[in-house]
Formats: C-alpha cells, structure tokens, sequence
C-alpha cells in the first residue's frame, strides 16, 4: 500500500482530474512537516531492501512515466547515502535504468501521444535523477522486482540503453516517429557520457551488495 506522500506523487489530482505541480508542493511541504514519508517504515528497514515483493519507490514509478514533477519529488525523497551502504539510485529502485526501458512503451504506440512525451520527458527526467546524484555508471543488483523481471542484473544505464535500441531497431518499420526515437537514443548517450558513463566498465560483480544502512524519507 502507497504511504499518503507517495500516492500524492504518483495518482494526485486536482478537482479537474488533472496533474497540478502547483498543488503538490504544499501537499508534500504538509506531509513532510508532519513526518511523512515516500515508503512505508517497514520497507526503510536493511533485511526488507532485497524483497522484490516490496513496493517500487516513488521516485522509479515516476522515472518509468516521464513524470515532469520529479523535480518537485526530489526534493522530498531524501536519502543520505553513508561510505559502504547501497547507492541513493539503488534506493529509488533504479530510476535511470526504468527512465531507459520506458522507451519500449513507444514499440506498440497507436498514437503519437507517447512519442511526444517522450520528446518532453526522456531526457528532462534523466537530466533531474543526475542533478539530484544518482550515478551513471552504477550496475543493478538484484533484489528489487523491476530488475529481476528484466533480467538487469549487472546492467548500467548505458548498458540498457543499448539493449533498447537494439530491440526497437528490429521493429523500426513498425515504429511510429523511429527517426525521432533514434535521435532521443543518441541525446540520451551523449548526456549520460558528458556525465561520466564510460563503455569499458569492468564486468559485474557475482555478489549482490549488502545494504549496511538506510534512512526512512
């Protein structure tokens, strides 16, 4: 179940049935000045950040959808990552990787609705997930259901990236806007790479990371 904070960062609405950043950020100034939080206590917990049945974090939900309010939810969503605990983008579930795959979304688009927002949203919601610290060169671990499913364990965001390409690049003819997609793919490279993604990465460890720490917001 989704704690008060995240159900307003992800299903939010105003009384027109429309997202409304203006609304929100009171919302979660009220919810954090009362001890709110983004996940319940029980998932903050070291031996509950390796159970793929837990919840994804908001901050992931709303990487997967381009959301523009991330920005808003950063700012809410506070890990403090100490030397030797799991990384702040390990925290939110991965939310550069789930901002990578989203792109398959647009290999069954019937409208062009989803090319224009990923036009809008692709690159603006990795540009925030860098700013706010998470790191371009960091592989998955398992544990967390998005990875597993996908079999992304190991994978950096370059690494994703590639792999999406290559499956939307079979179906290209079928593809609505693919000359556009392919245009997103190389910006998306070029931003990670200006911001120290590197190709020759060693190879993943066989060991999953151990959480030695975490912080509830």
């Amino acid at each position: 179940m989704l704690t008060p904070m995240a159900t307003a960062c992800i299903e939010g609405l105003n009384v027109c049935g429309h997202r409304d950043p203006a609304l929100l950020q009171p919302t979660l100034e009220k919810l954090s000045a009362k001890r709110g939080s983004m996940i319940k206590e029980e998932d903050c917990d070291a031996d509950q950040s390796l159970d793929t049945d837990r919840p994804l974090h908001p901050v992931h939900r709303m990487a997967l959808d381009w959301n523009p309010e991330l920005f808003l939810v950063m700012g809410y969503s506070r890990f403090y990552v100490a030397d030797g605990t799991i990384s702040l983008n390990g925290k939110y579930d991965y939310p550069m990787h789930a901002c990578i795959v989203a792109l398959l979304k647009l290999k069954n688009a019937k409208t062009d609705d989803i090319l224009l927002k990923a036009t809008n949203g692709f690159l603006s919601t990795m540009q925030v997930l860098i700013k706010y610290g998470c790191e371009p060169n960091e592989r998955c671990d398992g544990g967390c259901s998005f990875v597993e499913s996908n079999g992304f364990v190991g994978y950096t965001p370059m690494d994703v990236l590639a792999k999406c390409a290559l499956e939307l690049k079979k179906n290209k003819e079928k593809i609505r806007g693919f000359g556009v997609i392919s245009k997103l793919i190389a910006d998306m490279a070029e931003l990670l790479v200006r911001n120290g993604a590197r190709f020759n990465l060693n190879r993943p460890p066989k060991k999953k990371t151990t959480i030695l720490q975490s912080t509830k917001f």
